[in-house]
């Protein structure tokens, strides 16, 4: 749908758009920043709005600045009624005269609901000189206008504004960290914040990244600060799993460092623990989508590549990741390659191959060593660890060729 919708707000036939969504994120909006920016500047205000909820801090204060900065009307929904009712739709409406296209389904503005998780979602196209078609679209504008123009649940939000509403709002405005910290959380205490955050496990087989050793909490980790009614509180739905476990921007993107043997550089074996935990391949045939990147920075086109179980080995699975560079392996020379793999979503990955003497190995080779190992192992031989693609970047000073 995020690539549709990307091509239909970029087509200069188009003439309006409409959002609503229950949740807006910086990294969601962001996939489409160019593109609304472009039409913002074409289109009157009111042509290109968006509705936004801010119910269980799903809405962050980074993204209504994304979205003030990209639409030309912002209003925020919020029904302060009992007991407390949710803003839940996801609506993206597309029109071009007489014609328009209209997504409804799961997906939220944000980067999950854009490009990561498992959404659903209908593309109705309708055409105004078939009565059906108008009649469906006429309905959708005014459910769409009811909720705008209702002057209990909504309020107009504006660049100059923002800080004054964020400073005022009697609903919770997470930023984006203290969002990460709260979706982080794994516990099975029952207490919750004044909007209705409930810890949640995360999903087993997708390990968060570990936090770096000596570094402190992010910014605003303490988010349980606030007692809340148990029965107002029962009365709200939980947090979508889905979205728990969705990177809030580039820099939660997760990245595997391991080092592979000097002769089979352009394999690189791993436990089930690995390819099913971090590559999210099973032995069912499902397909990842890998791109290298040369030591230019270059990116060579995008293939399909499977998990390959050698002898149906249940222990031993492989990926083939081989070498941009073409440089080959250097058998017999005692060298420990090094690839590094970011997973940009679901499946889909961009990678490079280290050696000795390449830009950042020794500094990653060091990572290495102190970070906890990431799945099995020899005792105190730590070949692979994981860390967030905002810790690469930190590792790896100047420009890391391994883009996002």
């Amino acid at each position: 749908m995020y690539e549709q919708l990307r091509e239909l707000i970029a087509d200069q036939a188009t003439t309006g758009l409409y959002v609503a969504s229950a949740w807006a994120r910086q990294g969601g909006i962001a996939l489409l920043e160019d593109e609304l920016v472009a039409l913002r500047g074409r289109l009157p205000d009111d042509a290109v709005r968006g509705l936004f909820g801010i119910d269980l801090g799903g809405t962050t204060v980074e993204g209504l600045e994304a979205a003030v900065g990209c639409f030309g009307s912002v209003r925020l929904f919020h029904h302060p009624g009992k007991p407390p009712r949710t803003f839940h739709p996801k609506v993206y409406v597309v029109e071009q005269g007489e014609r328009a296209v209209a997504f409804v389904g799961s997906a939220n503005l944000t980067r999950g609901g854009m490009a990561g998780n498992f959404e659903a979602t209908v593309r109705l196209e309708a055409d105004r000189s078939a009565k059906a078609d108008r009649d469906f679209l006429e309905q959708l504008a005014q459910w769409y206008d009811r909720l705008w123009n209702d002057p209990n649940a909504t309020i107009a939000v504006s660049e100059a504004g923002l800080a004054d509403f964020v400073a005022k709002a009697s609903a919770w405005l997470p930023t984006e960290a203290q969002a990460r910290a709260a979706t982080r959380r794994g516990s099975s205490s029952s207490t919750r914040t004044k909007t209705g955050f409930s810890p949640f496990s995360p999903v087993t087989g997708l390990p968060p990244v570990p936090a770096s050793p000596g570094k402190p909490p992010p910014p605003g980790a303490v988010v349980d600060d606030v007692a809340v009614d148990d029965t107002a509180a029962a009365a709200e739905p939980e947090l979508e799993p889905g979205e728990l476990i969705t990177p809030v921007d580039d820099t939660d993107l997760r990245v595997l460092v391991a080092l592979v043997p000097h002769d089979r550089w352009g394999q690189v074996g791993f436990s089930k623990v690995i390819t099913e935990g971090f590559f999210r391949l099973f032995d069912n045939g499902n397909v990842a989508w890998v791109e290298g990147v040369r030591q230019s920075g270059a990116t060579t086109p995008a293939r399909e590549t499977r998990l390959v179980n050698p002898a149906g080995s249940n222990d031993n699975h492989r990926v083939e990741l081989r070498e941009p560079d073409l440089r080959g392996d250097p058998k017999n020379q005692g060298q420990r390659g090094m690839v590094v793999v970011l997973e940009r979503s679901l499946r889909t990955f961009r990678y490079m191959h280290l050696r000795p003497g390449d830009s950042a190995y020794a500094l990653l080779a060091d990572e290495i060593a102190r970070r906890s190992p990431y799945g099995p192992g020899q005792a105190g031989k730590t070949k692979r660890v994981l860390m967030t693609y905002g810790e690469l970047l930190e590792a790896w000073p100047g420009d890391c060729p391994l883009t996002a």
